[in-house]
C-alpha cells in the first residue's frame, strides 16, 4: 500500500489504510506500507502491528504535498 502520510500522522486516508493493513497482517499476509518520511525523527523502516512500514526520503514539499 502506498500513501503520502502514515502513522503517527493522521490524515483522512491514514486510518483506513492502517485498519486494512493491520487486518490483512492479522490474517497472515505480508503487508508493506510505502510512505514518506515526513518527520526525520521517524525510522526509515519499522514494523508496526505486523505491518512493515518503509518511509522514503522527502525531496521537496509543496504545501502539504510531499515529493
Amino acid at each position: 500500500m502506498g500513501l503520502d502520510y502514515y502513522r503517527p500522522n493522521v490524515s483522512g486516508l491514514t486510518p483506513y489504510v492502517e485498519h486494512l493493513a493491520e487486518g490483512l497482517a492479522r490474517r497472515g499476509h505480508a503487508v508493506y506500507v510505502l510512505t514518506h518520511r515526513h518527520d526525520p525523527a521517524l525510522p526509515r523502516v519499522a514494523e508496526e502491528n505486523g505491518v512493515r512500514v518503509v518511509r522514503a526520503a522527502v525531496a521537496a514539499r509543496v504545501g502539504k504535498a510531499l515529493v
